[in-house]
């Protein structure tokens, strides 16, 4: 997940990504980013996303696919149901390194 940050994540909002499983792929829309103060130390924020339902996907680690960042597996949640679909969200957290940037660690 090298590279990307909230605002690599911020010109994506309201582009579709790929979910990627082994039944098939799923589009979802990303419809926003959130940021919070973690603190000097950390990076935090977390994408929501929006699937039609079909099908629903359980919490779990997929593989997210879109041209600007190619294909990295991140760890999913539902968060919601709204208009015969789901909400779905990937949250980060993580060290910043000694010059600015983020461990993947």
């Amino acid at each position: 997940m090298n590279g990307l940050s909230a605002a690599t994540f911020r010109q994506l909002v309201q582009d579709k990504v790929e979910v990627v499983f082994d039944d098939g792929i799923v589009p979802l829309e990303l419809v926003s980013v959130k940021e919070s103060e973690a603190g000097k130390d950390f990076e935090h924020f977390s994408l929501v996303f929006r699937g039609d339902g079909n099908p629903f996907l359980p919490q779990g680690t997929y593989w997210i696919r879109h041209e600007r960042f190619g294909q990295e597996p991140m760890f999913m949640v539902p968060i919601g149901q709204e208009h015969g679909g789901y909400r779905y969200e990937i949250v980060f957290n993580r060290k910043k390194t000694a010059d600015g940037g983020v461990s993947d660690e």
